[in-house]
């Protein structure tokens, strides 16, 4: 499948697009760590850490920059003027002697020098040609921008999600699947007193994931524009019918408000098939429409004004992307359908394969 058969509803993109494109692949870069090196003057002094890196550099080994080893005819005329000792006897105390810096013609001020194996050796360059940066390069094929317990309106669509394709992408088209949990959230404000023991049916009407490409809505994320029925991205919810049965206090004379939240369950995208190429990105955006019903019985006294008055003060939401979301308990009011939450584990998942 081609980028025109996919992308932009088979428009070609604009220059806004592209770098907007440019823009938001710049931005899901994960830039690499050059310093990893944690301070140590946290935990000792700076005479400490010099000391430690003088005595270092004094033992004279090969890998310090400071001084070099001598070499094979440097060390021949050492013996030849009869300053060389061929045998020298090591002890594993010796850094426990504290020795005068005079004795290495050290400059400066005369201090004494004792190796303490306990002091990092700090700001000392084993290999002064190592290269300034070294990487692994990532081998993660593409990644999810999740904007956590986002707030949904009704008939808003609202980006959830961003996926953005990584360098390390192995096809061309991919299949995902992208399932979110999902509270839905009810208040009503300056409800009637006669409402109460009056139950209102909310339904979630037509909830879909929109797929975009910049704002351009995926030609096969729409099922009344797509002309290949077969390829088009398939929403699925869980439990899209509440009931609420409006219980003010007593203490209320006029007007109430009220509030109830229940966790549903999951909202899942599937049969997502796009283009993946390296840098490109698409946004999940949620939409659907809330119809609101108050169920009268025979003992009902509320008139048809306020029940208008009821469902126009009542706003429902959807609030998706759970993480660490609480639910509230209800305020003058009781679910009454379902009578409990959904068990579905409340837990983002997206995943990819090159077939279904």
């Amino acid at each position: 499948m081609s980028s025109s058969d996919n992308n932009c509803t088979g428009t070609l993109a604009t220059v806004a697009d592209a770098l907007e494109q440019r823009r938001e692949y710049l931005l899901g870069r994960t830039p690499f760590v050059r310093n990893e090196i944690v301070s140590p003057y946290l935990t000792f002094t700076k005479m400490q850490l010099d000391m430690r890196r003088k005595v270092e550099i004094l033992k004279y080994k090969k890998n310090s920059t400071q001084a070099r080893n001598l070499t094979a005819k440097e060390k021949q005329a050492q013996i030849l003027r009869g300053n060389y000792r061929g045998n020298v006897l090591y002890c594993a105390d010796d850094k426990n002697i504290a020795v005068k810096t005079s004795s290495s013609d050290v400059p400066g001020p005369i201090i004494t020098l004792q190796e303490d194996p306990t002091v990092p050796l700090y700001n000392y360059i084993t290999n002064q040609f190592s290269p300034a940066v070294s990487f692994t390069e990532s081998d993660e094929k593409w990644s999810l921008s999740i904007l956590p317990n986002v707030t949904v309106a009704d008939s808003t669509d609202t980006i959830i999600a961003t996926l953005l394709v990584k360098d390390a992408i192995d096809n061309t088209t991919y299949y995902y699947t992208y399932s979110t949990p999902y509270v839905l959230t009810i208040e009503g404000n300056n409800i009637p007193i006669d409402a109460s023991g009056e139950t209102i049916s909310i339904t979630i009407n037509n909830p879909r994931i929109k797929v975009l490409y910049q704002s351009s809505e995926l030609a096969n994320s729409n099922p009344n524009t797509n002309p290949n029925p077969n390829t088009n991205f398939v929403t699925s919810i869980e439990n899209t019918s509440v009931e609420v049965k409006l219980e003010p206090d007593s203490s209320n004379t006029n007007t109430f408000s009220y509030s109830a939240q229940i966790y549903l369950g999951t909202i899942t995208l599937s049969n997502i098939y796009v283009d993946t190429y390296p840098g490109i990105s698409y946004n999940f955006a949620l939409e659907y429409i809330i119809t609101e019903e108050i169920n009268t019985n025979t003992d009902s006294i509320i008139s048809s004004a306020d029940r208008k008055t009821t469902t126009t003060n009542t706003t429902v939401n959807i609030i998706t992307n759970l993480d660490n979301y609480s639910v509230l308990a209800s305020s003058e009011c009781t679910i009454t359908t379902p009578t409990e939450e959904s068990s579905t584990s409340a837990v983002i998942s997206f995943e990819g394969t090159q077939t279904i």
